[in-house]
């Protein structure tokens, strides 16, 4: 019988892939980009998109064996807006 777990918890979601750059050509999708990174995660069985504070009944659950920070990727990203905005007066 499956049990109800966090999709954050799980090793099946998928984390986002974020631009390696930010150019005015991207600077919207980026900004897009690092709001869907902090709040969603994309099920790597179901392909579905959850939000990491989600919580459903899985049978497919599997706990984290290894995984990046996260939330560190995240934050070198934020930077990288933040600089980009300073130097083009955003």
């Amino acid at each position: 019988m499956a049990k109800k777990v966090k999709c954050c918890e799980c090793d099946c979601l998928m984390q986002w892939a974020l631009p390696q750059k930010i150019t005015k050509d991207n600077y919207e999708y980026a900004k897009s980009c690092l709001d869907y990174a902090k709040r969603t995660g994309v099920c790597g069985i179901t392909s579905k998109t959850k939000l990491k504070t989600h919580e459903q009944y899985c049978k497919y659950f599997e706990p984290i064996v290894l995984r990046t920070d996260e939330n560190e990727r995240i934050k070198r990203f934020e930077e990288k807006i933040r600089k980009y905005e300073k130097e083009n007066g955003l």
